[in-house]
Formats: structure tokens, sequence, C-alpha cells
């Protein structure tokens, strides 16, 4: 899919090279085309994967989760991955991270939550979802709240939650207190301050 989302971003970048209208046409008319086959690509991908994930999930292996895990956090971090998709992969994940399958010790479901909260935040901005900002609040809530000590890393999933509950859009939303905020400031503050904080 990268190399699709390459391809398809040099094609967008190629379409100011043509001066004579001739030229500019039939190049569209090809771009058309590509993006077309890239679309289709993709989307075979992605049934894949969900289809992988449908099947009887006791049979599948927790190392499935890990990659799914590691490979949504990358393209995550990277931000090449669309928030619809980013939205339903976190539900495949926090299915498992909740079923108690999954070893403690590799449970990432704060982590999860946090994704789930931001991507729920770009589908608002989209408004394609008139709940989706209600959710995306209580995300980042979870994420923070919930036992997440038994997470590999959960300064890290705290963090990353506290740094997107401190903005002040929650206060102009009135859906976060004045009182609250200051409790996730000093929150944020104090997990800043533990030695073992990157």
């Amino acid at each position: 899919m990268e190399e699709n989302r390459s391809v398809y971003n040099r094609y967008n970048d190629s379409i100011f090279l043509f001066k004579d209208h001739v030229a500019w046409t039939n190049f569209f008319k090809r771009r058309a085309l590509k993006n077309t086959h890239l679309f289709l690509a993709n989307r075979e991908i992605i049934n894949t994967v969900f289809d992988y994930f449908k099947q009887d999930r006791k049979q599948i292996p927790h190392e499935a989760y890990q990659q799914l895990c590691d490979g949504l956090q990358r393209l995550y971090m990277e931000e090449k991955v669309d928030p619809f998709l980013g939205n339903q992969l976190c539900d495949i994940l926090l299915e498992y991270y909740g079923s108690g399958r999954c070893p403690e010790a590799s449970n990432f479901v704060g982590l999860v939550d946090v994704f789930k909260g931001e991507f729920l935040y770009e589908i608002h901005t989209l408004g394609k979802e008139p709940d989706a900002l209600k959710k995306s609040y209580e995300y980042l809530k979870r994420a923070v709240a919930e036992d997440r000590y038994r997470s590999p890393n959960p300064v890290e999933s705290s963090l990353m939650a506290l740094e997107n509950l401190t903005v002040t859009n929650w206060l102009i939303y009135k859906m976060q207190t004045v009182k609250e905020r200051r409790a996730y400031v000093l929150e944020l503050r104090r997990l800043l301050s533990l030695p073992h904080t990157c």
C-alpha cells in the first residue's frame, strides 16, 4: 500500500508538468486509469486484512494482532493512514485487547485508545459522524483513566492522550471543565517529570 501511495502522490505532483492542453488531457486520462488500478489494489489488500480477522478469532495468533498494532502505529506516526480505515483497525485491536486472550504484558489497549480517539477527531472534522467528537473525547479519557499500568509502555499512551486532552478545543466544545483540564495538565507535567520518560 505504501508503494501505491507513493505512485499516487507522484501522479498528483506531476499534474502541472504539461502546458499543452491535449498532452495535459491525455495525462489526466492515464492518471485516472492508474489511480483506479491503485485504489482497486489497495482495496484488495484492505479486504484481505479484514477477512483474516473475521475468521474464528480464537484461531488467530497473538503475533498477528501484534503485527497489526505495530503496523497501525507506524502508519499513524507517519500520518499515512486514512482515519476511517484506522478507526476500523482500532476496533479489531480493541476487541482483542479486551477479550482476555491477549497476554497482559503485550496489551496495548491504552495506545490503541489514543489512536481511535485521534481518528474519531479527524472523522469529526470531516463532518462524517455526528457522535465522533464525543467518542473521540471518551477514548482519549479512557486511555488515561483505565488500568494503563498493565500496558508495556503506559507512559507513552498516557502522554499521547494527555497531550490531546490538554488542548483548549475540549473547553471550546464544552466537553471539558476548567477543573478537568487543570487536572490533565498536572498529570501531564507529572508524567513528563518521571525519570524514565523520554
